[in-house]
């Protein structure tokens, strides 16, 4: 376990059990024994995913495996916990879908597992759905339904209490809209196609050439019933579904040519990152663009967004394999533009700490640097906490109530960063209140 602090971010520890690169990460929440203010509270775990389809869940606290198996047969595109999504610090449940985990593969299925069930949601009392084997000799999957979809790009796959956005079966520039209702798949829309709602509703020349955007790269909710949507050509859409038609709210091209490669919603804000070196933020209600940064590192290929203590950080994975944190201020005097008023500013660089002994290393001729492609980040995440989780407020709620948590309950409730690296391992960092 490292100890090394910097800007507000301690090393933590590295989890080993993948064999194939990290290509998908997720803070999977669990139901704790903590309150604030009479609010339950929930505890960070966290899930891993490779190229070789292999699902680990780990237990922060003894940094060992909740449970493992192997989901698919090549590899895991998505991750996501469903059931849950967060208002800035405020976790938002549904109750039929949490403690499900959703995953999404190149083998051309979405599954969706069954982790854990709440038994009672006013004392939060809940437990395992089956004991998950902890070798890969033994591996046992949990329950589990399952959808075909279309894999032949990239695209993610995104849920939303119990709706779920894949890419369309037929067509890599459309997307399907699923449902999850009384354990059944339900197809709400069907190769939704936003050129041609475009198309449909224009009121200018422009011919059907010039409304192609290519496939869909990267989907995610921005809302119950809305999406932003990211294109092969650097267009993002965002969406807004109605029962007998789809609205196209906005469109933005900042990364016109360059493909999208992520996107988050957050704050009531749309952080987007490409195959360029620019991250964009639009308004989400009205598509405004309110800052755009080119941090100097080709190649944004993971995005992440949480709130720190009133501060708003942003994480990026980027190809030459480094993990950065940037705080991102909309009231920052450094605003150079007085039509783009957020700013990014350089928070930390995630080093990976290599091993004392490295065979077959090849060092620089000024023997300063060292060629480890293994120590390549491929992919970031940031876990969220609820607000006032803390401070002394925070008590148990199993008869001890008044008790002050100590600092080694306090720092499994504290937010993490996690990355996952070309080597199978995941490095978990925390991000400290200063």
């Amino acid at each position: 376990m490292h100890t090394h602090t910097s800007h507000g971010i301690e090393s933590d520890a590295m989890l080993r059990f993948h064999k194939s690169p990290v290509s998908a990460l997720e803070p999977f929440y669990l139901p704790s024994p903590f309150v604030v203010n009479g609010e339950p509270l929930l505890l960070a775990s966290l899930v891993s995913a490779d190229e070789n389809g292999w699902v680990v869940w780990w237990d922060l606290g003894t940094k060992r495996p909740l449970g493992t198996w192997r989901a698919h047969e090549s590899t895991i595109v998505t991750v996501q916990q469903m059931g849950i999504h967060w208002d800035a610090d405020v976790p938002q449940l549904h109750r039929n879908t949490f403690g499900k985990l959703l995953t999404h593969g190149r083998d051309n299925c979405v599954r969706i597992w069954d982790l854990f069930r709440v038994s009672s949601f006013s004392s939060m009392d809940w437990n395992l759905c089956k004991v998950l084997h902890k070798t890969r000799d033994t591996a046992r999957n949990p329950d589990v339904y399952e959808i075909p979809v279309n894999a032949l790009n990239f695209c993610n796959v995104a849920t939303r209490a119990e709706m779920i956005a894949t890419p369309a079966s037929l067509s890599s520039e459309s997307f399907d809209i699923y449902v999850v209702s009384n354990h059944r798949l339900e197809r709400l829309h069907s190769n939704v196609d936003i050129c041609q709602i475009l198309q449909q509703n224009q009121r200018s020349n422009e011919t059907d050439e010039n409304r192609k955007f290519g496939a869909i790269m990267q989907i995610t909710w921005t809302g119950d019933f809305q999406l932003a949507v990211g294109y092969e050509s650097g267009i993002v859409a965002c969406i807004q579904l109605q029962e007998r038609h789809t609205q196209v709210v906005w469109i933005d091209s900042s990364h016109l040519t360059h493909p999208i490669l992520g996107i988050v919603s957050n704050l009531d804000r749309v952080f987007t990152c490409s195959a360029s070196d620019r991250i964009v933020v639009n308004s989400l209600q009205t598509g405004k663009t309110v800052a755009i940064s080119k941090i100097k590192h080709k190649g944004i290929s993971s995005l992440d967004v949480t709130i720190n203590n009133s501060i708003c950080l942003v994480s990026v994975t980027t190809w030459d394999g480094f993990s950065r944190i940037y705080r991102y201020d909309e009231d920052s005097s450094a605003a150079v533009d007085e039509a783009l008023k957020g700013v990014f500013i350089p928070w930390t660089k995630l080093r990976r700490i290599p091993p004392k002994v490295i065979p077959n290393f090849k060092s620089s001729s000024n023997h300063q640097t060292i060629d480890l492609p293994d120590l390549k980040g491929r992919v970031i995440k940031l876990s969220k906490t609820q607000n006032g989780c803390n401070n002394a407020l925070v008590e148990r709620s199993d008869g001890q109530s008044k008790m002050i948590l100590r600092s080694s309950e306090k720092r499994a409730l504290t937010r993490y960063a996690f990355v996952g690296y070309q080597d199978g391992r995941v490095a978990t960092y925390i991000l400290c209140d200063s």
